[in-house]
């Protein structure tokens, strides 16, 4: 029983990471190009502006 149980928790978890992960993006227009922000997770964000990270 306790074999199952552990195997079923690693396959939960590989799934998990196993899928690709989409993250959501404004677009803000400024006067030298648009500005992409990605919002990453809790706080934390990624600022492209033109070709720069």
């Amino acid at each position: 029983m306790i074999h199952k149980i552990i195997v079923m928790l690693f396959a939960g978890i590989f799934m998990h990471t196993a899928s690709p992960q989409t993250y959501e993006e404004d677009m803000f227009p400024t006067s030298q190009g648009p500005l992409k922000i990605t919002f990453i997770g809790h706080g934390t964000l990624m600022f492209t502006w033109n070709g720069l990270v």
